[in-house]
């Protein structure tokens, strides 16, 4: 874990309502793994008080632009609050102070040859990441990868080219059908499945809670095993002000605990969370 200050290279609205930070962040780029996140200071003053965390969602990739280096990070992010709005005005060139990297990320030492990603609205930020990470796997051969987003509608889709780019299947579900499947990204989640062999599947998923419900169901039933990035608000980002507790339960012992999504996550396995 790094604390300091960081240059902004990039804050652009990528789509209307959703922005794109580059920041160039070597300490951060070097430890950094898919599903970690950074608390961001949005300026220096005490008010807002309290930091963002934001999840990585580019770590170190090779920019397009030639100006850039390698040791970037990307953030994604949509002005909902007082402080993402604060942010969205930042402009390049000035410094933020940031502390990261944080929390626990996805785990990829398990062997698996289909990875399946779903992403919900701002579940996207975690999950390009992770797909830059998969196609980078050497030690084993991941034979399909998809992706399916799910959006309100067709001009809220975020990445679509991005996951492309990196040779995933992308496959779309909008709520009033203006894009692909007419629906929820679970209801085409369960679709996909029905039509490939998912025994060698994982699913690794970030979005709304009641679409990590759904997914977690799903993966257990199936069993197929899930990893859950969960979205909270979080106080103080490293697991000291038990602000962001969620309740799970060992999947060996069974025992019920609370832990900490800063800390402990956010990333989580689908059987480990109680929903409540």
């Amino acid at each position: 874990m790094w604390q300091g200050k960081v240059k902004i290279l990039i804050n652009e609205e990528i789509v209307p309502g959703y922005f794109r930070m580059v920041l160039r962040a070597s300490r951060v780029a070097e430890e950094a793994r898919a599903g970690q996140f950074i608390h961001v200071r949005v300026r220096d003053k005490y008010e807002p008080l309290l930091r963002r965390p934001f999840s990585l969602h580019r770590i170190g990739q090779k920019p397009k632009a030639e100006s850039l280096r390698w040791d970037n990070i990307e953030i994604l992010y949509e002005p909902a609050g007082k402080g993402t709005r604060i942010l969205a005005q930042r402009p390049a060139g000035e410094e933020l102070d940031i502390l990261g990297p944080l929390g626990r990320g996805f785990d990829l030492r398990e062997d698996f040859e289909v990875a399946i990603l779903v992403a919900g609205g701002m579940g996207m930020a975690p999950l390009l990441a992770l797909a830059d990470e998969i196609v980078k796997i050497e030690k084993r051969k991941v034979e399909n990868a998809y992706i399916i987003i799910g959006a309100r509608t067709k001009r809220l889709v975020l990445c679509e080219d991005d996951f492309r780019d990196l040779g995933m299947e992308v496959k779309v579900a909008t709520d009033d059908g203006s894009q692909g499947y007419k629906g929820l990204a679970t209801d085409l989640l369960k679709e996909l499945l029905s039509t490939i062999d998912y025994r060698l599947s994982t699913i690794f998923a970030c979005g709304p809670r009641e679409m990590l419900r759904e997914i977690a169901a799903i993966s257990i039933n199936k069993d197929i095993p899930g990893q859950l990035s969960l979205e909270s608000q979080m106080g103080c980002g490293v697991g000291a002000c038990q602000g962001c507790v969620v309740r799970v339960k060992n999947l060996k012992s069974k025992v019920e605990s609370y832990q900490r999504v800063c800390k402990d996550g956010p990333v989580f396995r689908a059987g480990e969370i109680i929903w409540e």
